[in-house]
């Protein structure tokens, strides 16, 4: 039973997308084998750098991010 909870584990994505029409950042949960609060956390740098760009240019936007299994 383990085995069938990790493998669908396996399959969570954390997606991130932007009102500009960018993907942002899309992470498996399990990258790079490390633990998946690991990859939420570079996952949501990934957003800071991007909203970095928008608040520098005074630009509106909005992310929306989150775990999915697709």
């Amino acid at each position: 039973m383990a085995s069938e909870e990790r493998a669908e584990y396996d399959r969570d994505i954390y997606r991130a997308t932007c009102s500009c029409g960018d993907v942002v950042v899309e992470r498996l949960a399990d990258a790079s084998n490390l633990p998946r609060e690991n990859n939420r956390e570079i996952a949501e740098s990934v957003c800071g750098v991007h909203a970095f760009t928008h608040e520098w240019k005074d630009e509106d936007y909005s992310i929306s991010k989150g775990w999915t299994d697709e």
